[in-house]
């Protein structure tokens, strides 16, 4: 594989060749379906963005069949944050990465009729619900926790009708105590045990090199 080949930027495999619709301003957004039908991709494109959000385009990949949470219908979707020219790397098998693919998992409400129609709705969504400080610097962490201050799992909110952020906390408590999230959190313990038993050991080990070096010298 050359060099070039590695900064190629694809379509990604699962995207029909024209978006379904797009909106041109200052703001633009672009709908993907996939082969299957079974997610809808969302691009939106904010050319107002400043150089310290360090990203311009957020990608919405939202899986078309939502679940209950207390009798509300909530979308499984996954979002990342990227310039518009950032590149995309491919390894010898074809997989893609790059900041396009480091997809963050939510969960959120979505009117799928005013996210097609209605600009307001869209840019609320789209620069402020998903905003991503608000996203993986608020919410996630929290999700996180066993018993944080706002219970939310992976659970972001919605868009009231008057176009403002919305969070419902008795959602969020339900995603939040969800069996899928009390995994996760099971696996982010872990995570951070074996990150302080490495951490330890690393200690240790740099402890009994300075004890052999230091008795050594006293030899």
């Amino acid at each position: 594989m050359g060099l070039l080949d590695r900064f190629f930027k694809p379509k990604l495999k699962e995207e029909t060749q024209e978006p379904i619709s797009q909106n041109e301003s200052q703001h633009s957004i672009k709908f993907f379906e996939d082969n299957e039908g079974k997610s809808l991709i969302v691009e939106y494109y904010d050319s107002e963005a400043t150089a310290k959000e360090f990203y311009d385009t957020t990608k919405l990949v939202i899986d078309l069949k939502p679940n209950k949470f207390d009798g509300i219908l909530l979308y499984s979707a996954k979002v990342a944050w990227y310039n518009e020219d950032d590149a995309c790397f491919i390894d010898e098998l074809g997989n893609q990465s790059g900041s396009k693919f480091d997809f963050t998992d939510i969960k959120v409400e979505i009117d799928m009729d005013r996210l097609y129609k209605d600009p307001k709705y869209q840019e609320v969504l789209m620069i402020k619900l998903l905003d991503k400080k608000r996203v993986e610097y608020e919410y996630i962490p929290m999700g996180l926790e066993e018993n944080p201050n706002r219970p939310c799992g992976n659970y972001v909110g919605s868009v009231n009708k008057d176009n403002s952020k919305q969070f419902n906390p008795t959602i969020g408590r339900s995603v939040h105590y969800s069996p899928e999230m009390i995994k996760r959190r099971r696996i982010e313990l872990e995570r951070r045990e074996n990150e302080k038993q490495a951490r330890i050991r690393d200690r240790q080990e740099k402890i009994e090199r300075l004890q052999s070096e230091i008795n050594q010298l006293s030899n």
